[in-house]
C-alpha cells in the first residue's frame, strides 16, 4: 500500500521485481563448503523439524571454472576478470588479451584485490597519475606500462650501485694515500659515517685475508716437514 496525498492508504500496483542473490568465487579450486541453509546446520536439525524449514541456496559461480565459450559471452569488463582467474587455474600464469577495457581504474582496482597481484596495484597508481584519455586500453598496455616501469627501476637502481662502488673505491685509495675522513667526505660527496664503515669493512676484510695466508703458509711448511721425514726415514 501507499499513501495519497489525503492521508488515506491505496493499493499500489506498481510491478514487483525479485531480488536474486549471487556468490561469485574467485578461488582456483572447487567450492567445498555448503550450498544450503540446511547443509550449514547439518545434524543440528531434528528430521521433525525439516519438513517446516525452508531451505535457501546460494547462487554460486565458480568463475575459474567457467569454460572459454561461457567467459567469451560476457559483454562487460567482468570478461576480462573472468579470462584472468580461468587462465591462472588453467595454466598457472597469465597472458594479457587486446580485448578494451571500458573502466580501467575500476577493473585495475578489483583486480588488485582479488589477485593481490602487485603489477596491477602499480598499475592502479599509474593510472591516477595519467590524464583523461591517456589510459591504457587494454590488459596488454597494463602490464607492458608496469613491466616498462619496473626495467627503468632497475636501470636506475643499477646506475645507483655503479656510482657507490666507484666512489667507495676512490674513497679507499685517499685514505691509502693519507687523506682525511673529512677531505674524502668531500671529495666523493658521501656522508662521513659510511665512509668509515667502508674503511672498516675493508681492514676487516684484510685481517681475513692475512690470516688465511698464515693458515695456509703454516699448511704448507707442515705437509714439507711431513715429506722430509718420509724421505729420510726411506733413505735410512
Amino acid at each position: 500500500y501507499e499513501t495519497d496525498e489525503n492521508g488515506k492508504r491505496k493499493l499500489n500496483n506498481n510491478p514487483r521485481y525479485p531480488v536474486v542473490t549471487l556468490v561469485l568465487y574467485f578461488g582456483l579450486k572447487r567450492w567445498d563448503k555448503p550450498r544450503t541453509l540446511l547443509e550449514v546446520m547439518g545434524e543440528t536439525i531434528d528430521d521433525d523439524m525439516l519438513p517446516f524449514v525452508n531451505d535457501y541456496k546460494i547462487n554460486l559461480f565458480e568463475i575459474a571454472f567457467l569454460t572459454d565459450e561461457q567467459v567469451e559471452m560476457f559483454q562487460s569488463d567482468f570478461k576480462i576478470v573472468a579470462d584472468y582467474f580461468l587462465q591462472m587455474r588453467k595454466n598457472k600464469e597469465y597472458k594479457p588479451s587486446d580485448t578494451q577495457i571500458r573502466h580501467v581504474r575500476e577493473v585495475l582496482q578489483l583486480m588488485s584485490v582479488l589477485t593481490n597481484d602487485r603489477r596491477f596495484e602499480e598499475a592502479v597508481n599509474d593510472v591516477e597519475n595519467l590524464g583523461k584519455g591517456a589510459e591504457p586500453k587494454n590488459m596488454c598496455d597494463v602490464l607492458d606500462k608496469v613491466e616498462k616501469r619496473g626495467e627503468d627501476r632497475g636501470i636506475k637502481i643499477g646506475e645507483s650501485r655503479g656510482e657507490t662502488k666507484h666512489a667507495k673505491e676512490s674513497a679507499l685509495r685517499m685514505k691509502k694515500d693519507g687523506l682525511s675522513i673529512e677531505k674524502i667526505s668531500i671529495y666523493v660527496n658521501i656522508d662521513e659515517e659510511t665512509i668509515k664503515k667502508w674503511i672498516s669493512e675493508s681492514e676487516n676484510n684484510s685481517l681475513v685475508e692475512d690470516t688465511d695466508k698464515e693458515n695456509k703458509t703454516g699448511d704448507i711448511s707442515e705437509v714439507d716437514s711431513l715429506e722430509n721425514k718420509k724421505s729420510e726415514n726411506e733413505e735410512s
